[in-house]
């Protein structure tokens, strides 16, 4: 999922700058990171279905510093289809 908007603070956390950063995918923060494969299916559940997902994740800055992140992550339906059903949705991380 590319990134689409990031706070002030995901900058000052990252080191990355909005300019560098926006629509690039989020997985830039954790090359290189272990993830245990609980959280990896929960992680590609969420990507597929919306369902939430909360966990403490290890990433990288830009600087290759490695850091804990509190990862809340959530299917926002923004509109839907009234024919057929279908949402449109985005997955939202705080």
């Amino acid at each position: 999922c590319p990134l689409i908007v990031v706070s002030d603070r995901f900058e000052t956390m990252t080191g990355y700058s909005k300019h560098e950063i926006l629509g690039r995918n989020c997985r830039i923060l954790s090359k290189d990171c272990p993830l245990n494969q609980q959280d990896a299916f929960e992680l590609r559940q969420t990507c597929k279905t919306g369902q939430p997902f909360t966990g403490v994740l290890l990433n990288r800055k830009k600087s290759g510093r490695l850091f804990q992140n509190l990862v809340s992550l959530r299917g926002l339906t923004v509109a839907s289809n009234p024919h057929t059903g279908q949402r449109l949705w985005f997955v939202v991380g705080i």
